[in-house]
C-alpha cells in the first residue's frame, strides 16, 4: 500500500494557523526560512485575518503553513505522492522537489498579485452542493454571458462543484439552483479561461527555475495524471489557475494506484471530507487531527502493507 501527501487550496485558511504548527527542527527550519525572506513582522501579520483578507496574502500563508507542516512529517517519511488543490500546488512542488521554498515564496507572490490585478473586484467562486456535475453544467450553460460570464471551475466530487465567475453570473446561478450554492471566500475567478494571462505570466516565471530530481511522485492539477518529470511538475504550475481542476478524478487516480492513506497538510480538513465522500473505504487524516505517533504509525503500517489488494495497479513513478 502506498500514500499520498494532500495540500489544500484557498478557502482553507484561518488566523493564527502558522503560529499551530508543531515547532520540530523540520518545520523550524521552513518558518525561519520564511522570516528571512519576508520579514517577521510580516510572517506575524500574514497570521491574522487582516493579513488574510488579501488573495496575496491568503495564498501566501497557506503556502508556508502547508509546507512547514509537511516538512515535519517528511524528513523521516516520503510520501509517494503529493497533489495539491490550487494554490496547493506549490506546496506540492516544494515538498517533491521541484522548486525550494524561496522559489516558491516568489510564485505565490507572481501568482497572486496577476491574480489580483487582473480582476480587483467583482469576480468570485461558489460551490454547488447535492448537484451532479451534469446538473451543474446545465445550469452554467444556461446563465453564462459574454459580459458576465461563469464556468465549472473545480469537480471536488459528484455532487460537490465549484464554479467561478463575475460576481453577477453567481448571483444568476444561487437563482437558478435554488438552494444548495455557498459563495467561497475566494476574491477570483480560479480555474478557468479568465486566468489565462496568469498562466502566461507563471510560464515566464517558471522558466528561469532548473528542473531537479524529484523526490515522490507528482499529481498534476491541468490533468489527472501523475508524474516524476520535474519539467511537467513546473509547466502544470503554470496551467492550473486558468485550466479546469477534476479533484475527483485526481482522488480516484491515486486510489487505482494503491494509495489507501492520504494526509492532508495544515491547516485543515476540507480535503479529507472529500475524500470520505469520493473513497468511503479508504483511510484519510489531517494532520492537525492526530498526534506525530499516530500519524507514523498510519504511514508505517502503509508502507510496509504488501498484501495483493495494496498493491499498486502500475509503478508510482510512471507518469501515466
Amino acid at each position: 500500500m502506498s500514500w499520498a501527501l494532500l495540500f489544500p487550496g484557498q478557502g482553507s485558511q484561518r488566523p493564527g494557523m502558522i503560529s499551530t504548527i508543531t515547532q520540530d527542527p523540520a518545520a523550524t527550519r521552513v518558518l525561519d526560512g520564511a522570516r528571512s525572506v519576508i520579514g517577521d513582522e510580516n510572517l506575524d501579520w500574514l497570521d491574522t485575518s487582516g493579513g488574510l483578507a488579501t488573495t496575496s496574502g491568503a495564498q501566501l500563508s497557506l503556502f508556508i503553513a502547508e509546507v512547514a507542516s509537511a516538512a515535519s512529517l517528511t524528513s523521516s517519511l516520503i510520501p509517494n505522492y503529493v497533489a495539491g488543490h490550487s494554490v496547493g500546488t506549490l506546496a506540492a512542488a516544494a515538498t517533491c522537489g521541484a522548486i525550494s521554498f524561496a522559489e516558491g515564496i516568489d510564485l505565490v507572490r507572481v501568482r497572486a498579485r496577476t491574480m489580483e490585478q487582473l480582476h480587483p473586484s467583482g469576480y468570485g467562486m461558489a460551490a454547488v452542493l447535492r448537484r451532479t456535475e451534469r446538473d451543474v453544467r446545465h445550469m452554467v450553460a444556461a446563465i453564462d454571458k459574454a459580459d458576465d460570464p461563469v464556468f465549472v471551475a473545480i469537480v471536488n466530487a459528484d455532487n460537490q462543484i465549484v464554479v467561478a465567475g463575475s460576481e453577477a453570473g453567481l448571483d444568476r446561478l444561487a437563482e437558478v439552483a435554488g438552494g444548495g450554492v455557498a459563495r467561497l471566500d475566494i476574491k477570483t475567478p480560479s480555474h478557468c479561461p479568465l486566468l489565462a494571462a496568469v498562466t502566461d505570466t507563471l510560464h515566464t516565471q517558471l522558466a528561469a527555475i532548473p528542473t531537479r530530481r524529484l523526490r515522490c511522485s507528482y499529481v498534476l492539477n491541468s490533468r489527472p495524471r501523475t508524474t516524476i518529470d520535474a519539467r511537467a511538475v513546473l509547466d502544470d504550475l503554470a496551467l492550473s489557475p486558468s485550466v479546469e481542476l477534476r479533484w475527483l478524478d485526481m482522488l480516484i487516480l491515486l486510489s487505482e494506484l494503491g494509495v489507501e492513506l492520504f494526509v492532508e497538510a495544515q491547516p485543515g480538513d476540507i480535503l479529507t471530507r472529500i475524500v470520505h465522500q469520493v473513497l468511503p473505504h479508504t483511510r484519510a487524516v489531517a494532520i492537525k487531527d492526530v498526534t506525530p505517533l499516530e500519524l507514523e504509525m498510519l504511514i508505517e503500517r502503509a508502507a510496509h502493507d504488501t498484501s495483493p489488494r495494496h498493491q499498486s495497479l502500475r509503478p508510482p513513478t510512471e507518469e501515466y
